[in-house]
């Protein structure tokens, strides 16, 4: 009998590296406007970094990733207060399926993370990254390179980007999700904005700035977020809120007024009424209470 063979379908093929850098930028870094031949990916390991395309401007944090395809406007600015950690790939692929990933920004789980880990480590001895900051320098054979090491880099991007690729089908087949897949993807969701929020500076923090971090509107985000956790998103920020002020109040470092302000209040009234809502005691009573433990 006649063994059938399967022709493998190569959804996303990448066929050069261009780039391949890790930066800790500081917090003065920008970038001014260029163009590139080739996609460009980066991902955001550490603080806030403002991305700016043709598309728009996207602030992206830690944990976030974004595609630049071939010829499209780039530049970028980092935090002040939280200058960025990037990582920056640059690669030639002229795969169809590619162009499914100009829709992020993509927020990544466990699994992309680990692929990310791995391409770092492969890339930091296989390529030579150019050093200071100049990504219109190519990267180049490192000299200390082990066996398969730029293969294995090439194959992680590959995968990790056909992963990214199942993320925008499963949004865009949502419909058809079971009731199961549909819990697990919401309990994802509202992960991510668990962990945004709480990486973010809650002084700062509106419903409509986490709205457009995740281009949901209010009601689906909010819908999502309570059957998850039980509570509102506000109401979840709120509860911070105060445990960061008791935190505060027990250092004894600023006075209410202070704590007020650091927390996002517009007044010291406002901020005791909020207090004694969620704790049943003033500020001052809170604070009492902690030193008669002692």
């Amino acid at each position: 009998m006649e063994s059938s063979m399967m022709r493998v379908d190569r959804l996303i093929e990448i066929g050069t590296i261009v780039a391949f850098h890790y930066r800790e930028l500081p917090k003065q870094f920008s970038c001014k406007r260029q163009t590139y031949p080739y996609w460009e990916m980066v991902y955001v390991d550490k603080g806030e970094y403002a991305a700016v395309s043709d598309r728009g401007t996207v602030r992206l944090t830690q944990g976030d990733l974004f595609f630049y395809p071939p010829g499209e406007r780039q530049e970028g600015t980092a935090n002040v207060q939280t200058p960025p950690n990037l990582l920056i790939v640059g690669f030639d692929c002229v795969s169809d399926a590619m162009c499914d990933l100009q829709q992020g920004p993509f927020r990544l789980g466990d699994s992309e993370r680990r692929l990310l880990t791995d391409i770092v480590r492969e890339g930091a001895f296989s390529l030579d990254p150019v050093v200071p900051f100049r990504r219109e320098e190519r990267a180049a054979r490192s000299s200390i390179s082990s066996i398969g090491r730029e293969q294995v880099v090439k194959n992680q991007l590959e995968i990790l980007c056909i992963q990214l690729l199942r993320q925008t089908t499963s949004l865009k087949e949502g419909g058809k999700l079971s009731s199961l897949q549909k819990e697990h993807q919401e309990t994802g969701i509202a992960q991510n904005i668990i962990d945004f929020i709480e990486r973010s500076d809650i002084s700062e923090l509106c419903l409509d700035r986490i709205c457009r971090k995740f281009a949901l509107s209010r009601t689906h985000l909010g819908d999502i977020f309570k059957r998850s956790t039980g509570c509102s998103v506000m109401e979840y920020v709120r509860k911070l809120k105060i445990a960061k002020a008791k935190a505060l109040i027990r250092e004894e470092a600023y006075n209410y007024t202070e704590i007020a302000e650091l927390l996002g209040y517009g007044s010291i009234h406002y901020f005791s009424k909020d207090f004694k809502k969620w704790t049943g005691t003033a500020p001052s009573e809170y604070a009492k209470s902690v030193k008669a433990r002692i």
